[in-house]
């Protein structure tokens, strides 16, 4: 969220404060958004809900997978590959970390 309050610039270098912020905010946010499923499967697995720790456990391999690929656009030997669809693997990384978040969210509102 912090990292949103503040400007990227045209280019991913940082120079300004702003643009700092914003850039390891967002680093710091991806790295601890990563493991919310894989946190949620084990919680999961311990209070004995199987769909929901192994739906958990799918959704962290596919936001490391998908992160990996947002990670991979940037770098020159991707450029032109489909790898190099850079906002579509950051939306579905971030898709994949949210998503074990709204199931417990949906499970607790409706199954209560």
């Amino acid at each position: 969220m912090l990292s949103g309050i503040f400007s990227v610039g045209e280019t991913k270098a940082l120079t300004t404060l702003p643009e700092k912020i914003h850039g390891y905010g967002s680093v710091l946010g991806f790295s601890v958004l990563t493991f919310v499923p894989l946190i949620i499967g084990i919680v999961s697995i311990r209070s004995k809900e199987v769909v929901l720790s192994i739906m958990s456990f799918i959704f962290f391999a596919l936001a490391i997978l998908f992160f990996t690929l947002f990670v991979m656009a940037d770098k020159a030997r991707f450029e032109n590959t489909i790898i190099s669809n850079e906002g579509i693997w950051q939306r579905l990384s971030l898709f994949c970390m949210y998503a074990p978040i709204i199931m417990v969210s949906f499970k607790n509102i409706f199954m209560k």
